[in-house]
């Protein structure tokens, strides 16, 4: 057992009161599912060799802004999930209550808008500039297009939790949808700076064609084929566009969530029939408030 796992045995009694009698019915490492029920603390999972003591919700000490939110713990929280979200999710809480992932979410997204604001106006001034039209750039239109960007983010959240919840639920995961809400939320950081690429380039087209005289209209759109129509080729540079943008989040939404797919507590239903040997019908229940 290494020196993780055995710092995690070690401190199993500091662990939080749900975490009392790990492994028990319903418990599964965390790695690949296997249920630990008999094991003990200092073995291994004999599926993956992951150690048990890995598993023990007690090992999760949570991340700095799960621990005390404030602004120095949210940019090491936030350090910690863009430079390596699977190294991070092996210290997540993913129970309990999701006021601090909600108001990290919040935090994250009004970033979001600040950066997308300040982006999409300095976009704006510098084709105004390249065109020859002068003057400064507007706020309202980059403030407008922050804020779109802040409630993309919300959005796809609230999406990517909803269909992890939906493929856990058909591959055997034992997170549900409170528990990827959580790390969702978390993970709207890696939408910054998809936002910022966002916002400039939208408002920046649109401040060139806003500009352009009709003969740099044709000059460019003139070279498109007869065939290719226009609206739909915005459209499609858009969709693929938001896709492109979207990478950080999805990356660390998928990671957290594959590498915590196990990490709910559970227990086993023993009305129906289960005797010594087993056999009840499984059923998963939050020993916490996540339900």
């Amino acid at each position: 057992m290494d020196a993780t796992a055995q710092a995690s045995a070690d401190t199993l009694v500091q662990g939080p009161a749900w975490s009392a009698g790990f492994p028990g019915p319903g418990d599964k490492c965390d790695g690949c599912g296997y249920p630990l029920r008999g094991l003990v603390l200092s073995a291994d999972c004999p599926e993956c060799g992951r150690a048990v003591a890995r598993s023990n919700p007690a090992a999760r000490r949570g991340w700095a802004w799960q621990r005390r939110p404030s602004p120095g713990s949210f940019f090491a929280t936030a350090w910690s999930l863009v430079t390596g979200p699977r190294r991070a999710a092996e210290t997540v809480r993913v129970e309990g209550s999701l006021g601090p992932a909600m108001l990290f979410a919040v935090v994250s997204l009004t970033g979001v808008w600040a950066a997308a604001s300040v982006a999409g106006w300095s976009a704006v001034a510098v084709v105004d500039r390249a065109m020859g039209a002068g003057g400064s750039a507007e706020w309202l239109a980059p403030a407008v297009a922050g804020v779109v960007m802040a409630h993309l983010g919300a959005a796809m959240a609230l999406i990517e939790a909803g269909g992890l919840t939906f493929l856990g639920g058909r591959r055997g995961w034992t997170l549900r949808f409170a528990g990827n809400l959580r790390l969702c939320a978390y993970a709207t950081i890696g939408w910054l700076p998809g936002a910022v690429v966002m916002s400039s380039a939208v408002l920046g087209a649109w401040a060139w064609y806003d500009a352009a005289t009709p003969a740099q209209y044709q000059a460019v759109v003139g070279r498109l084929p007869a065939w290719l129509n226009l609206p739909a080729v915005v459209a499609v540079a858009g969709l693929i566009l938001l896709m492109v943008c979207s990478l950080g989040f999805e990356v660390i939404a998928a990671r957290l969530a594959q590498a915590c797919r196990f990490a709910r507590r559970g227990r086993v239903d023993q009305s129906e029939g289960s005797g010594p040997g087993g056999g009840g019908l499984e059923r998963f229940e939050s020993g916490s408030p996540d339900a």
